[in-house]
């Protein structure tokens, strides 16, 4: 079809996945992550990126520069981003969300207007490094008394390229990383996102890396969410047999109530981005709110009003008596959950939860290499060499275009059955990825519609 896309069959069956016996080695991993926050320092371009080279302008030396974000952008730079970004908002308004997916897979960073953006406020994978501690060959039945030992050593390129515990992998490879982005990419970066391990971090701190410049830290959302069940659950397990009352059981600290707590601890990390006050305000109100009981209301902190999530605000707020209350833990569990509170409601904590970041593209990554190479069969490094190159390539470009850019290095020309199912994998991608989208809204849509329901439920028509 000469100008349309190519349609093509998604239910063709090409067999069972051909089980690989291979596995990724001990290597470097991403316990941690830099992050976008880059500094790009003067005069340099972000040569490295083919992407960012070629949809950049050239800007005039003399030309005034602002700060974006940790960006410096010239005001030439950003009149011309916000053109191409505006040309590609109305080129992708008509399309549906997959559709529009796939145009920004498939076009150009010259026609993508927020390639740009994309590329240098939202960094795809420009660094990567791989460590391994042990040579399978070097350790093999050769030794230095076979006569074919020294032939074999002169040609033998040796696997092992650090002497590092696995503890400390992430550490050296964190130094490496940092301290080569300034020359490779013309960055700095400035801004580390961790999952709460500390040590590549501080070691970092320790190093200065990038002289003057600071280096910031900031925490996985998803990962400081967990940290709520978790503190939970040892407070429960740590309170059996001390000689005291059990903090478990029924009308007390269930499995049930952990698991709402420690959603409730997510919702209010995540619901209040970007403002300290209200995150620690919505914390402590999920707190208070469910040790509240009938004799000691304390909801001073949940939001007032009609449309309140706090029933007892909200039969305040309409004039009417307020329900009782669902949970009445006692006061020594109320007193022995306030720590837990107070530690994970702590300012220093929430600052570096203010903006939401994740790591799920780092997650997702690693699902694209898991998948080349699967982590639980052993495997040499020059293979997962190879499986991390493509699976970047992949992960930055989408199945279709990291293997077109790979056939041409190899001066080789991509057939029709490759290009079909290219398209094909990136299309499954693409319609798994809208089909959890739909899942989530459709739940909260569900929610919202119930909530509506419940609200509604003291009128009846005719019943009065």
């Amino acid at each position: 079809m000469a100008g349309g896309q190519r349609k093509f069959a998604t239910a063709h069956a090409y067999g069972k996945k051909r089980k690989r016996r291979s596995r990724i080695p001990k290597a470097a991993s991403s316990g941690s992550t830099a992050t976008s926050s880059a500094t790009c320092t003067s005069g340099c371009t972000t040569s490295t990126e083919a992407a960012a080279a070629q949809a950049m302008p050239v800007a005039d030396d003399t030309s005034r520069t602002m700060r974006v974000d940790t960006l410096l952008v010239s005001e030439a730079e950003k009149v011309a981003i916000e053109h191409r970004a505006e040309a590609q908002r109305q080129k992708l308004s008509s399309l549906s969300a997959t559709r529009r997916k796939q145009s920004l897979i498939g076009d150009s960073p010259e026609a993508a207007g927020c390639g740009t953006e994309f590329t240098l406020l939202s960094l795809p994978l420009l660094n990567q490094l791989l460590r391994c501690a042990k040579c399978e060959f070097c350790s093999g039945p050769l030794n230095d008394g076979d006569p074919r030992y020294s032939e074999w050593r002169a040609r033998h390129k040796c696997q092992k390229n650090s002497s590092s515990k696995p503890g400390q992998m992430e550490v050296e490879a964190a130094k490496i990383l940092f301290g080569r982005s300034l020359e490779k990419h013309g960055l700095r970066y400035t801004t580390m996102l961790c999952d709460g391990d500390s040590r590549a971090f501080n070691s970092l701190q320790e190093e200065k890396v990038y002289g003057f410049v600071p280096i910031e830290k900031e925490d996985c959302v998803n990962h400081i969410h967990k940290r709520m069940g978790a503190a939970l659950r040892n407070l429960l397990q740590k309170s059996k047999g001390e000689g005291r009352a059990s903090l478990g059981g029924k009308g007390r600290l269930t499995a049930e109530l952990v698991t709402k707590l420690t959603n409730y601890y997510g919702w209010a990390l995540k619901a209040h981005q970007g403002n300290i006050d209200e995150m620690e305000n919505a914390v402590l109100a999920t707190y208070y709110h469910v040790t509240s009981t009938d004799t000691k209301p304390q909801h001073s902190r949940c939001p007032k009003g009609e449309e309140s999530w706090c029933a007892h605000n909200k039969a305040v707020a309409r004039q009417q008596a307020p329900p009782k209350h669902r949970y009445n833990l006692p006061e020594y569990v109320a007193e022995a959950l306030l720590p837990v509170y107070t530690r994970l409601s702590d300012r220093k904590l929430l600052e570096r939860c203010q903006r939401g970041k994740t790591q799920n593209s780092n997650e997702s990554l690693h699902s694209v290499i898991w998948s080349l190479v699967p982590k639980t069969k052993h495997a040499s490094l020059f293979t997962v060499e190879t499986a991390v190159a493509e699976a970047v390539a992949r992960f930055n470009a989408g199945k279709k275009r990291a293997s077109e850019a790979i056939l041409k290095e190899l001066h080789l020309s991509q057939g029709s059955t490759d290009v079909e199912r290219c398209l094909e994998k990136d299309q499954r991608r693409l319609a798994a990825c809208d089909k959890k989208h739909t899942r989530a809204e459709n739940f909260r849509n569900a929610m919202k519609r119930r909530r509506v329901k419940e609200n509604d439920s003291d009128y009846v028509p005719g019943g009065f």
